[in-house]
């Protein structure tokens, strides 16, 4: 009898520990299959894209107001690491010197003065990208580096001509 009870005993904790095992190999393989299937569809995914966009430089150049015979100087240049689809705006707003004071956020972001000198009914604040003027304003227009960004004081005939 004890005999009978030691065999059915040993059966039943092999079988404890068979079915454990089978469970634990069972989860392994779902986990390692999740991961798997993970790993390929995230690189459809919007998320996956983030890791391929690209980075580079956009020079960003102030040019000073013009002096009597009509010519103006570099007043400020400096280049900026940037991820594509930052905004001209966000950039902006890096600057430290010479004071930029940005009016509006988004796509109603707008140069109000830079270094003192503002934006008024007849002059403005214009900017070229990659020396086209731009139809976008700052907070809407999403640099793709390399791109030079440069910033002058005119009037707004000489943007429209």
């Amino acid at each position: 009898m004890l005999n009978w009870f030691l065999t059915k005993r040993f059966f039943q904790v092999h079988a404890v520990a068979v079915t454990w095992l089978l469970c634990g190999l069972t989860i392994m393989v779902i986990c390692g299959c999740s991961k798997e299937n993970t790993a390929s569809t995230a690189t459809d995914s919007p998320a996956a894209d983030t890791a391929i966009i690209g980075t580079g430089v956009v020079t960003i150049e102030i040019f000073g107001t013009s002096d009597e015979e009509g010519r103006t100087a570099v007043k400020f240049a400096e280049d900026f690491e940037v991820t594509d689809g930052t905004t001209l705006e966000e950039v902006m707003r890096r600057i430290q010197q010479p004071e930029i004071v940005i009016t509006g956020s988004g796509v109603t972001a707008f140069v109000q003065r830079i270094d003192g000198v503002e934006t008024d009914a007849e002059r403005g604040w214009t900017f070229t990208v990659d020396d086209e003027f731009a139809n976008l304003g700052i907070g809407s227009l999403e640099l793709t580096p390399p791109q030079t960004i440069r910033w002058r004081y005119t009037t707004f005939d000489e943007v429209a001509g």
